[in-house]
């Protein structure tokens, strides 16, 4: 089960998650900062 596209799909996935949290964190941030 050595798939690379289940490698590349996974890559994907972390990298989304990765963008989606910053992307919490800062509209958190602004929000924050408009209080």
């Amino acid at each position: 089960m050595d798939d690379p596209n289940a490698k590349d799909t996974t890559l994907i996935v972390a990298a989304l998650v990765v963008v989606l949290a910053a992307a919490a964190i800062v509209f958190g941030l602004f929000l924050f900062s408009r209080l």
